[in-house]
C-alpha cells in the first residue's frame, strides 16, 4: 500500500502537473546537503512530491510516480536493456535486476534532467 492518498495525489497532479517536479536533475529531489548534527549523513532537499514507496514491495522494487503513476514493479517488466554482445532485448525482469530506479530517487518521468553544478556538494 502506498504512503500517499491515492485522491490528493490525484488533485496535485491535476493541478499543479509537472511544475512541482524538481528541476535541472536527474533525482526525484533538489539537491543533498550535509546534515548539521552529523556531517556523514544527508538531507534531501526539494523532494519531488510526486515520490512514494510502497513498503509491501521488495526492496529496490518499491519506488513510485504519482506522476506517471507507475511504481518499480511495474516498469521493471517494462524497460528494457540490449546486451551489446549478443543484441539481446530483455526486460529487468527478465534479467533478474532492477532498472527503475524510483527506489534509489532517479527520475523515471525524463522532466528537466539537463544536471546543474549546483546540485552537487
Amino acid at each position: 500500500m502506498l504512503r500517499n492518498n491515492k485522491e490528493e495525489m490525484m488533485k496535485l497532479l491535476k493541478e499543479k502537473g509537472e511544475s512541482v517536479i524538481p528541476k535541472k536533475t536527474c533525482y526525484c529531489y533538489e539537491r543533498l546537503k550535509q546534515r548539521k548534527d552529523n556531517p556523514m549523513r544527508l538531507e534531501v532537499i526539494g523532494q519531488c512530491p510526486y515520490l512514494d514507496h510502497d513498503p509491501e514491495q521488495p526492496e529496490q522494487y518499491d519506488g513510485y510516480c504519482w506522476f506517471l503513476q507507475k511504481g518499480d514493479w511495474e516498469m521493471n517488466g517494462e524497460k528494457e536493456l540490449v546486451n551489446q554482445e549478443t543484441g539481446e532485448v530483455m526486460t529487468g525482469d527478465e534479467i533478474g535486476i532492477p532498472v527503475s530506479l524510483l527506489w534509489d530517487m532517479v527520475k523515471e518521468c525524463g522532466i528537466d534532467t539537463k544536471e546543474d553544478e549546483e546540485n552537487y556538494i
